[in-house]
């Protein structure tokens, strides 16, 4: 009988041992699995995608393989527990050149890049559209296949003003996109005469040693001399002739405070000019207009010259097929019902697109729509210039301070009553609760995001590190008085991340009252910085999470992972 047990419990024992067993290796299975996936995105490339000439994975491709993301130089590092759902930009935003043979040549228009040289990227760049890196990779892919191309940039390279747009303008834009992607045509908008006359015009000097991309019919550095500015571009590559030039319209004349930049009339200066266009046999002449759309128009039928008309009045996508503007209409109409027809191409906003016109034979005009979304790879040239920008900014900080940028730091809200910002660390004694949320929540790690999953690193960028520490305002892009600084080689650790005070306000004045006795002051700043949930919705998390920076956020959706509230101690 006891042999008979001791059998029976030795095989328990092994079946438990066996169950254990088989376990494990399923468990280690996985995790092999997993970890391989992950190394295999940091190491190997589709099979499916084209290489361009300096070995960067590219998005041109027939195939209707899925795109894996970008490597490590283009989005986050993740843990396996971090892991996201596989984001295919084919899928989403459709294959490209379908159906196009080699053209006899391609004019590709883009625009409007407002600064967002690229894209933020905190909120899973995958899924965002634009930069110049991406850029660059596009342009590349075509080269290396073969495709005859002309590039031109409607310009308004720049939003803001003063130091800071000046050096992205200097050391990131103009180096990326004239010296790297060789475009051949640049208009001028009307925010990049924001930059001074005397910046300006080291890049608008023309000659016929050293001609400048940059063209306007109406805009003189300090005269209206073609030494200084030129009037007009004639691009003369492929075998084709393409003339170029920009306007500023009276529609959105800038307020331009600057000495040395005039603007005249459009119109009046498009009549002295167009005739010499004419004359030097273009077989296409191309109007940059930044104008309203209404002014756009009016100028192409007074200019019947230009068979295309570029309109920076443009909606943030563009169209998926062409438009035309018409001799008899009273608008523009889709492309291929007209005759005698001037192509209008609207590129889209912040860079995020490119409008390609491809000419082949028999005179047949194909186009094109083109996201930089994350098929294209970032080119390793344009980061290292990305790199160059942010130690830029570093020195300026580190030497100069805000003031270097212009930036003068000013009251938080309500500081008057609530006093200074003190960290989130100070309210984990009383706020246990609410302080483990917030440390288990990405806010807690907003900071490390900018210093080690971006690249290059951003943390002394202001229009970046403002949605990302304490104490900055997010739209306005500076810092408040007593909130995080990083100047003059000096920074506040205790205020990186985004932390309790970026919504309920500075913490100074409640820490204090909260270590006395009188009630009804502890209860006054109690209800100072007590906020709703729809108060932190609509004034809050939108000024960081909105369409630029986080295109996929939704409050109801994201609000319950940092969700806290406390019971109020209510006397009955």
């Amino acid at each position: 009988m006891i042999n008979s047990f001791r059998v029976f419990f030795v095989k328990i024992l092994l079946i438990v041992a066996l169950i254990f067993a088989v376990g494990a290796l399923q468990l280690g299975d996985v995790a092999g699995q997993s970890r391989f996936r992950i190394s295999e995105n940091k190491t190997e490339e589709p099979k499916s995608q084209a290489v361009s000439e300096t070995g960067v994975q590219t998005g041109f491709s027939s195939s209707s393989s899925p795109i894996t993301p970008q490597e490590s130089s283009d989005t986050a590092s993740m843990t396996i527990m971090d892991a996201k759902p596989e984001y295919d930009p084919v899928a989403v935003n459709g294959k490209y050149f379908e159906g196009w043979d080699t053209p006899q040549l391609a004019l590709i228009f883009t625009g409007g890049l407002d600064g967002y040289v690229e894209p933020c990227g905190c909120a899973g760049i995958a899924q965002m559209k634009g930069g110049l890196s991406r850029r660059s990779t596009f342009f590349k892919e075509l080269r290396a296949k073969n495709w005859p191309y002309i590039s031109i940039d409607n310009g308004g390279f720049v939003k803001g003003f003063g130091r800071q747009e000046e050096l992205k303008y200097f050391s990131m834009i103009i180096p990326s996109m004239v010296d790297q992607m060789k475009y051949d045509a640049v208009g001028l908008g009307p925010n990049d005469l924001r930059l001074s006359a005397d910046s300006l015009l080291p890049y608008t000097m023309n000659s016929e040693d050293n001609p400048s991309v940059i063209a306007s019919a109406n805009v003189g550095i300090y005269e209206f001399d073609p030494v200084l500015t030129a009037p007009y571009r004639v691009i003369d590559k492929h075998g084709v002739r393409i003339g170029v030039t920009s306007i500023i319209g009276n529609s959105w004349k800038p307020n331009v405070g600057n000495t040395g930049i005039l603007i005249d009339d459009p119109i009046k200066r498009l009549k002295k000019i167009v005739p010499q266009m004419e004359k030097d046999r273009c077989k296409w002449l191309i109007l940059i207009s930044h104008a309203s759309a209404e002014e756009t128009l009016t100028i192409a039928r007074e200019f019947p010259q230009f068979g295309i008309i570029v309109c920076a009045d443009t909606p943030s996508e563009p169209p998926l097929t062409p438009k035309l503007i018409t001799d008899n209409a009273s608008d523009s109409q889709d492309a291929g019902s007209v005759q005698k027809a001037q192509y209008l191409i609207e590129a889209g906003e912040k860079g995020k697109f490119a409008i390609v016109l491809g000419f082949f034979e028999n005179d047949a005009i194909k186009y094109q729509r083109v996201a930089f979304d994350s098929r294209y790879k970032n080119d390793r040239l344009i980061v290292e210039q990305m790199q160059l920008y942010q130690e830029n900014l570093q020195t300026e900080l580190e030497t100069k301070g805000f003031a270097g940028f212009g930036i003068n730091p000013v009251a938080p809200p309500n500081s008057k009553m609530l006093g200074n910002f003190v960290g989130s660390a100070k309210c984990e004694s009383c706020h246990d609760e609410s302080y483990r949320i917030w440390r288990r929540s990405d806010h807690a790690k907003a900071w490390q995001s900018l210093a080690e999953t971006s690249v290059p690193a951003r943390i002394y960028d202001p229009e970046c590190v403002c949605c990302h520490v304490v104490g900055w305002s997010a739209e306005e892009k500076y810092p408040y008085t007593g909130g995080f600084s990083n100047e003059k080689g000096k920074m506040t650790h205790d205020l990186v991340n985004v932390g309790c005070e970026n919504c309920h306000g500075p913490g100074e004045n409640h820490c204090k009252v909260e270590l006395g006795t009188n009630e009804a002051e502890q209860e006054r700043y109690r209800a100072a910085m007590r906020l709703s949930t729809d108060e932190a919705g609509q004034r809050f998390c939108y000024s960081c999470h909105d369409l630029d920076n986080s295109p996929e956020f939704n409050f109801e959706t994201y609000w319950p992972k940092i969700e806290h509230k406390e019971l109020l101690d209510l006397d009955e």
